[in-house]
């Protein structure tokens, strides 16, 4: 999907033409090829169909008050994002909502009705990325100050790429860790990197978005890293 600027002469578009979808939501115009698209079935993505469909159920169960709340919090200069283009929009209530509690339920910590309470943490600092082969006799990690994330859950991306010789990545991301709240110096996720990706091998690089989560869902911006297989 790309996101489409228009000029003075066309300030809109919605359709299909010559099998290209127009259309627009709150991140702008965007256009995208139409496809009928797989039907993935998946262990992860039913799950997380589930998930989304049981919020959306959820959501039209809150009252009027609190469906009002969640789209005054997400109204409010701290949830300003910003599309590829590096222009700026806000998700609405509802997107939040959703967001927010798949974050928590994917880190196993209850839902909520309420937006959250607690500021937006600073994003973590002196990070290390160590990725291990398939087969390695250690596992792949991360490893941070100790303490680190006391109080916030860890949330971990990653992304592979099959030459040793790029130095950023901008697509290919996967949340392939989480964990509550470690007390500990390193996290170990071979077993996730490998259900995500399949073999890890040595001429792959890999990179890493890792951040803090608070306890209700919001979470901070990025430290990265990345590093060879070994």
């Amino acid at each position: 999907m790309s996101i489409v600027v228009f000029g003075p002469l066309v300030t809109g578009a919605r359709g299909t033409i010559a099998g290209t979808i127009f259309s627009a939501n709150k991140s702008g115009p965007y256009a995208r090829g139409w496809n009928r698209g797989p039907n993935p079935r998946s262990t992860a993505q039913s799950q997380q169909r589930g998930r989304t469909s049981g919020m959306a159920k959820a959501w039209r169960g809150l009252t009027q008050l609190q469906r009002d709340a969640w789209d005054t919090w997400a109204a409010l200069p701290a949830q300003e994002k910003f599309n590829s283009l590096g222009e700026s929009y806000f998700a609405s209530g509802f997107n939040w909502y959703v967001a927010i509690n798949d974050r928590l339920l994917y880190v196993g910590r209850g839902t909520r009705t309420t937006p959250p309470i607690i500021a937006r943490p600073a994003a973590p600092t002196l990070i290390a990325l160590i990725l291990k082969r398939t087969g390695h006799i250690t596992e792949s990690r991360v490893t941070y100050p100790l303490n680190e994330f006391s109080g916030y859950d860890l949330i971990l991306f990653i992304a592979m790429t099959n030459s040793q010789g790029i130095l950023s990545q901008t697509h290919g991301w996967r949340l392939v860790h989480q964990t509550q709240a470690p007390h500990a110096t390193s996290e170990d996720f071979q077993d996730d990197l490998e259900a995500a990706f399949g073999t890890i091998q040595t001429f792959q690089r890999g990179f890493c978005r890792l951040c803090r989560q608070t306890t209700d869902g919001v979470r901070s911006s990025f430290a990265t890293d990345y590093d060879d297989v070994s």
